[in-house]
């Protein structure tokens, strides 16, 4: 094999497994906020407003109450009915010391439902909040 090509073909590898690692990295970067966000979707779909509530941050709390979730739920069955939430857009950043996230995904739920939602997240104490999250309607 000539030399070149063999550079060439290190160069590749090398640049694959550097987008690799630069994969996993983003991952687990995104990994708390995605979980918090499942949980507080979770906690919503079976009425547990309560623990919803105790994710939301310090100004979505601040905003509303246990009660306005449960009003919430009145108006969007596909909280609800959820039976899975994925995300498949993820981003971290921090800006003045303050980490935030942003997550896009899709709810689905029975009877072939789903709904696109966002989740905006902030870092409070070292827990990831939830700040804002809207789902897209009909």
């Amino acid at each position: 094999m000539k030399k070149w090509l063999k550079i060439v073909l290190i160069v590749v590898a090398v640049i694959i497994i550097l987008g690799a690692i630069g994969g996993i990295v983003a991952f687990r970067a995104t990994s708390a906020p995605v979980q918090t966000a499942q949980s507080f979707l979770k906690d919503l779909s079976i009425g547990d407003v309560n623990s919803a509530y105790s994710l939301m941050s310090t100004n979505l709390s601040a905003a509303g109450t246990a009660s306005d979730l449960q009003s919430f739920l009145k108006e969007n069955s596909v909280v609800v009915n959820m039976t899975s939430v994925s995300f498949s857009d993820r981003s971290v950043n921090s800006d003045g010391g303050i980490s935030h996230a942003v997550l896009h995904g899709t709810i689905t739920a029975s009877a072939g439902l789903s709904s696109p939602v966002t989740v905006k997240e902030v870092q409070e104490n070292g827990q990831w909040k939830i700040d804002e999250f809207t789902l897209a309607t009909d």
